[in-house]
């Protein structure tokens, strides 16, 4: 079973379900967060540090990006998967998300709708570039 610590942020009860499950049944250990106050709540929370957190960008009351600076003060080796329906142009169109969060090598993102196979695929190859990482700088 895998040691890697993901925590899901998304506000849409059905897609978190899913998306909790299909990491589970890749060996993950999963928590989930309907939105930002409940992923700080998490963090504050968590025994281990998350290695991953997967958030929606479109989140009620607080955006994601606030979320990604908390991830980068808190878990500097963290890594962050964003993810929405609509197209990367059109987030950046509507400012809700800039190519200058994604250009530090830690945060990606991912259009919606995926298959659990590209999810888990993705995950693991964000994972596998962090361990790489990690253990060149040893």
């Amino acid at each position: 079973m895998s040691q890697e610590a993901i925590l899901v942020v998304e506000d849409e009860p059905q897609i978190s379900t899913v998306v909790c499950a299909i990491l589970r049944r890749a060996g993950y250990a999963v928590s989930e967060a309907r939105g930002v106050a409940e992923a700080r709540e998490a963090f504050a929370l968590a025994v281990v540090p998350f290695n991953l957190i997967i958030c929606d960008v479109l989140l009620p009351q607080e955006s994601a990006a606030s979320l990604v600076a908390d991830v980068e003060w808190l878990y500097p080796g963290s890594k962050v998967l964003l993810m929405s329906g609509l197209p990367m142009d059109m987030l950046e169109d509507r400012g809700l998300l800039s190519p200058e969060i994604l250009a530090g090598g830690r945060v990606f993102y991912r259009q919606k709708p995926f298959s659990p196979q590209e999810l888990v695929a993705e995950v693991d190859r964000i994972l596998r570039m962090e361990t790489r990482l990690t253990n060149a700088a040893h």
